[in-house]
């Protein structure tokens, strides 16, 4: 039998709770990492179907849909890609792709209008990515990766480590978040709260982070020093900083 597909609706509302109003009606399609355009004209949202795979099997099919606030006429932004966000100030956007060969996922950075893109981080480098932030001078990307940084071989050594058993955990392999920077390349592990699907958030002059996770919320500075939990009720979403 076919997987249970998700469906969710969309609803912008004011900052104390009134005036709510449907953006976009349920589908058959599950949402998730709403995102706004830096002018505050448009949301773009993750929308996420499922599609069969030739051994009967299911798989996540993700898409970048942005939704015109005025209006709620929506477009296909990019497909094959998730947890879009948008730089206030670089004119860039960043974004996750699934990786065409289905062993991982990478993270891409392309100009606002959907072209130029390139590669920040291959997709043989973690297990998995999830929610990209830029910094406020965009000068760099901190974003939620599972497991282990791996070296960047061949193919083959790339496939080897699909392959070779890991280290069972109870609920799944750790997260942290690292940041990379994007002149360079650079990548650079911030945290090692090993934790559970985490999101991170600057904050508005990009000196400090704080993360929620299912662990609690932890503040630090941008760094990762100064580390401490500042609330002990975590779980699963997002998080941001209001200026």
């Amino acid at each position: 039998p076919r997987e249970t597909q998700s469906s969710s609706a969309l609803y912008l509302v004011d900052r104390d709770g009134a005036n709510m109003r449907m953006l976009r009606a349920p589908q058959a399609q599950g949402l998730r990492t709403p995102a706004w355009s830096p002018d505050g004209t448009a949301l773009y949202i993750t929308a996420l179907d499922t599609e069969q795979l030739a051994d009967g099997s299911y798989r996540e099919r993700p898409a970048i849909l942005r939704i015109d606030v005025a209006s709620s006429a929506e477009q296909l932004f990019l497909e094959n890609a998730r947890d879009l966000v948008l730089s206030a100030i670089t004119d860039q956007i960043a974004y996750i792709s699934p990786n065409a060969s289905g062993l991982g996922v990478e993270l891409r950075l392309a100009a606002s209008d959907g072209g130029q893109h390139r590669s920040l981080i291959a997709a043989d480098t973690f297990e998995e990515l999830a929610a990209p932030r830029f910094a406020p001078d965009g000068s760099s990307l901190i974003v939620a990766a599972r497991g282990e940084q791996r070296s960047q071989g061949s193919p083959l050594d790339t496939l080897s480590a699909w392959l070779v058993p890991s280290t069972a955990h109870a609920h799944g392999t750790p997260w942290d978040i690292w940041r990379v920077d994007l002149a360079s390349g650079a990548l650079h592990a911030i945290t090692a709260l090993r934790e559970d699907e985490p999101h991170a958030a600057f904050s508005p002059n990009g000196s400090e982070i704080v993360v929620h996770g299912v662990g609690g919320i932890y503040r630090m500075d941008v760094t990762g020093t100064r580390l401490r939990r500042i609330d002990p009720l975590g779980g699963y979403g997002g998080i941001d900083w209001a200026r």
